[in-house]
């Protein structure tokens, strides 16, 4: 994992790299009415894919897309294996809103004037609260969005 939140899983998919693509693309054409899988995703190029939430209870519309979590895939071959490599990662919205708001805590802890009004007392524990709600949100959301592509294409993790 780096600061931004991002991790990288590795699977080996025992068929050829065309049964993967296939699989890859029979879970973009999913029906908006199918919400079993709870994936959806669209190709971006020929060995690419990008995976969201089918359905959330709450969604983020910003510049770098929308949904909580977003799942891109790299297909290859490689030694006679096809390997599936993937990059988990959260909305860049949320992980800037997170960073923000480390710095106003890091800020009412050093004793610097923010923009937050009040007695330190109660924005320190505010601010601690918040921080670790939205990293909670965005590891259930990362998460369950991995658990979700696993369960479709019959995977486990290698690395």
């Amino acid at each position: 994992m780096n600061f931004l939140f991002t991790r990288k899983y590795s699977y080996t998919y025992y068929d050829n790299i065309d049964a993967a693509i296939g699989r890859l693309n029979n879970i973009t054409k999913k029906k908006f009415n199918t919400f079993s899988y709870n994936i959806t995703g669209k190709r971006i190029a020929d060995n690419s894919f990008r995976f969201t939430h089918r359905s959330m209870l709450g969604t983020i519309n910003s510049v770098w897309g929308n949904g909580f979590a977003i799942l891109k895939t790299t297909v290859k071959e490689e030694n006679n294996k096809t390997v599936i490599e993937t990059a988990l990662c959260p909305n860049l919205s949320m992980v800037i809103i997170i960073y923000f708001m480390a710095a106003l805590f890091l800020a009412e802890v050093a004793g610097i004037n923010t923009m937050v009004i009040g007695p330190t007392i109660y924005i320190l524990p505010f601010l601690a609260f918040f921080i670790l709600l939205l990293i909670g949100i965005i590891f259930f959301m990362t998460n369950s969005l991995r658990r979700s592509f696993e369960w479709t294409m019959n995977l486990s993790a290698v690395s």
